[in-house]
């Protein structure tokens, strides 16, 4: 699979997702309906907002809110399934090899955990399900996703944790005492293991 991780809070999050719905043909659904409701989707940063607090991580493990990004010059419009959980009612999701997850972290608590950007590649879902492979044209998904990790780690990103890039807002909360949470251990501004790439507005 291909993974880009990040440390983003409100302000950083809102940038990836203007450069997805200004730069991009991207759309952006909700990976699983709330129960007896509509899968749905978000047009705009002011819906997102409007149904998600986005750069807050409820539980704290990264993927508070988790999202399918579906780009038409990849894959036909992928079908939305339908599932009945005893107990709790209908829900739905959306799913095909073609689509993109961005699992969204933020601040928990005093530190701010890890977002991803993540999908298949060709060689991976053919493993995995050879018999749908076909229906996404591989080429396309790989310069998509190119263009926006490019966007993520080379114009967002102002710092690094090993490989994980650290946008704006998410590097002046660690100036200012809000450690990075990795793999249940917490890094502060001094760590060595954190590096710093270039100024915030600055290319």
């Amino acid at each position: 699979m291909a993974h880009t991780f990040f440390y983003g809070l409100k302000n950083d999050i809102r940038n990836v997702f203007a450069f997805l719905f200004t730069q991009t043909d991207v759309e952006v659904f909700e990976s699983y309906s709330e129960f007896d409701r509509e899968l749905r989707q978000f047009r705009s940063m002011e819906e997102l907002e409007d149904a998600f607090r986005i750069g807050f991580d409820r539980g704290g493990s990264g993927g508070a809110e988790i999202f399918q990004l579906w780009s038409p010059s990849v894959l036909p419009r992928p079908a939305i399934h339908k599932r009945v959980i005893e107990g709790y009612g209908t829900r739905y999701s959306i799913y095909s090899p073609g689509l993109i997850q961005l699992y969204l972290g933020g601040q928990h608590n005093n530190s701010t955990t890890e977002s991803d950007f993540d999908h298949w590649d060709k060689a991976g879902y053919v493993r995995r399900a050879p018999d749908d492979a076909n229906v996404c044209d591989w080429k396309a998904l790989s310069r998509l996703s190119g263009r926006i990790q490019r966007q993520i780690k080379r114009h967002l990103a102002v710092a690094k944790l090993g490989s994980s890039s650290i946008l704006p807002e998410a590097f002046a909360a660690l100036q200012n005492g809000q450690p990075l949470l990795s793999g249940g251990q917490l890094f502060q501004a001094d760590s060595p293991s954190i590096i710093h790439l270039r100024s915030p507005g600055t290319e």
